[in-house]
């Protein structure tokens, strides 16, 4: 052939992080659908029908011809993730799932699939996620281990938020191990805006992300102690 022709339907889930219910609000989700859907499209991957409820999302789409669906998933995550987060302070710590499901869709079974996600509302009344997504998996003959595909929001690594007096301790770095980072991290000063960061297996204490370097700026072997301590 010297056109290349393609039918492949794809019905696809996945869940906020710990499947946190950030998506409670009725509206909020009516216009996240229609933006997933034109990101979908803009990606040619021409959507069907997309729908969810506080904690999930479906999206049933003809997978384009050009893109992968690790691809097509990745940016569908990657552009609504960054919208959401714009949404206000509420969505700052939002985050889909690391994982996904995704399952084939014949054509004769497209209208029962439109269907099923249109009602989810319904479907969700008296049933949690995670029994939906055992019993697709189920369906679909896929082998699973409940140790592995539900993920939690209290696994996500949290910025440490403080100063000294809050901090909580950790290994000191002595003076050859801080020679050889090449830079040096700028004392707190009191701004509460400190976070923990690991460099070489150490971790060390930076403020506001500015960092001295070891070249333009020689710190005092009693400076970088009160620094990292």
């Amino acid at each position: 052939m010297s056109q290349s022709l393609s039918a492949v339907h794809v019905h696809l889930v996945f869940s906020t992080k710990g499947r946190s219910r950030f998506l409670q609000n009725a509206g909020l989700r009516t216009e996240l659908h229609a933006y997933l859907g034109g990101v979908s499209r803009q990606i040619g991957c021409q959507p069907v029908q997309i729908g969810g409820v506080a904690d999930h999302v479906h999206v049933l789409a003809q997978l384009g011809r050009t893109i992968s669906q690790a691809d097509w998933v990745k940016e569908l995550k990657r552009v609504s993730s960054v919208w959401l987060k714009a949404r206000g302070r509420d969505y700052a710590d939002f985050q889909w799932q690391g994982g996904y499901a995704a399952f084939s869709v014949s054509r004769s079974n497209l209208e029962r699939v439109v269907e099923y996600i249109a009602n989810q509302e319904s479907h969700h009344r008296e049933l949690s996620f995670q029994d939906e997504l055992r019993a697709l998996l189920r369906k679909h003959q896929l082998e699973f281990d409940e140790r592995y595909i539900w993920d939690s929001a209290s696994a996500r690594p949290q910025p440490f938020q403080g100063c000294k007096k809050d901090r909580p301790p950790f290994p000191r770095v002595d003076r050859l191990q801080r020679s050889t980072l090449g830079w040096r991290p700028r004392p707190c000063q009191g701004r509460g805006k400190c976070v923990i960061r690991a460099l070489d297996g150490h971790a060390i204490r930076v403020t506001n992300a500015r960092y001295l370097s070891a070249e333009s700026a020689r710190l005092s072997s009693e400076e970088c102690d009160r620094s990292i301590r």
